[in-house]
């Protein structure tokens, strides 16, 4: 470790070599139990006060990263020991099915083992992912949290995820971070088989595929298993199937499902969700059609809401409870040290009257 501070910076000195020291921690470059240099030793080399260097590293034990021997010096605390027992959870919603589930099997499983729960929500069904979400990040980095990141982020807040996975546990929920664990469902191989049910046992030849924003894990997951359904059957794209962007939710299931019948018709739709088939199953009845009869509907995600507890809804069930308590595990296995993995929770299709 090379320590130095640029006098022409606005940031202190003290911050200075605390930042370079904490990161040689991170890096691996001093592991655990690793001795520091002394205060003597970083006041001379950085050519600071003395007690500017105590206090570098009397800020290194507040955080945890380090601790003290009287008369030995400062070593470096294991990862085990120095996360604090707390798991911030971030997700667009506390109050949407799909992410109170997983938030049963958050709280279960941190609960079991004494850890503290925070949830960061958007409290929208959107990835509006911003400013305060960074600022929540930077927090939990220091205070040596575990972090579970539900649906995708991009951007700045997706580059302080990256930044975050090198330092604390971080596990992406519905979506792959790099240097991160992960826990998804089977997308690609539950839509296979949903579509292959339809095309050997319902006798489904033409179909309309909501397919979300493809640019997201999920979504793209989703359209590789369609794919394969494609080639193994020689359906035609544009003939056979039709792809139309949507937007997770009731609105933009009854926009497209509108503005598609108005020239063109299918035997099957399937959705990105079982939000977007609320507005499916309601532009279909606008028109006349049948829903179960005139055209199949298949939802995604078994979301028991109110809302859509009001049709017997053909949906592909995931087992959200358990992707959440695999979540927390994940946070567990990375404090003791662990290497870093992707998980995948299976999926199963629900065939109901739609």
């Amino acid at each position: 470790m090379t320590l130095q501070v640029d006098k022409n910076s606005t940031i202190p000195p003290f911050q200075q070599i605390k930042n370079q020291i904490k990161a040689a921690i991170v890096s691996g470059e001093y592991p655990a139990e690793a001795a520091l240099p002394s205060v003597r030793e970083v006041s001379r080399i950085t050519n600071v006060a003395l007690t500017t260097a105590q206090r570098v590293y009397t800020d290194l034990r507040n955080e945890n990263y380090i601790y003290s021997m009287r008369g030995k010096g400062n070593f470096v605390k294991s990862l085990a020991d120095r996360i604090n027992h707390q798991i911030h959870v971030f997700l667009p919603s506390s109050s949407l099915s799909f992410f109170t589930k997983i938030l049963q099997g958050v709280f279960s499983a941190a609960y079991s083992k004494n850890w503290e729960v925070i949830v960061h929500s958007l409290e929208t069904d959107k990835l509006l992912w911003n400013e305060h979400t960074i600022e929540m990040l930077t927090d939990a980095i220091d205070q040596n949290a575990g972090v579970i990141f539900i649906e995708e982020a991009f951007g700045d807040v997706k580059q302080k995820c990256i930044e975050a996975a090198k330092i604390i546990p971080f596990v992406s929920i519905e979506w792959k971070l790099q240097g991160a664990s992960s826990v998804t469902n089977d997308y690609e191989h539950s839509m296979y088989q949903a579509m292959k049910y339809l095309v050997e046992q319902k006798s489904s030849k033409r179909f309309l595929i909501l397919k979300g924003r493809d640019y997201q894990y999920n979504a793209s997951q989703k359209i590789q298993g369609i794919h394969k359904v494609v080639e193994e059957f020689n359906l035609l794209i544009n003939r056979d199937i039709y792809f139309r962007d949507s937007d997770f939710d009731a609105i933009s299931g009854y926009d497209v499902t509108q503005g598609f019948f108005k020239d063109k018709s299918v035997d099957t739709v399937i959705c990105a969700n079982d939000y977007e088939a609320i507005g499916v199953i309601g532009a279909l009845t606008q028109k006349g059609l049948l829903v179960g009869k005139d055209v199949r509907v298949l939802g995604y995600g078994d979301m028991t809401d109110k809302t859509t507890n009001y049709f017997p809804l053909s949906t592909v069930s995931q087992n959200l409870a358990q992707v959440g308590l695999s979540a927390v595990e994940e946070i567990f296995r990375l404090s003791s040290g662990e290497s870093i993995r992707d998980i995948t929770v299976a999926a199963h299709l629900e065939m109901r009257n739609t």
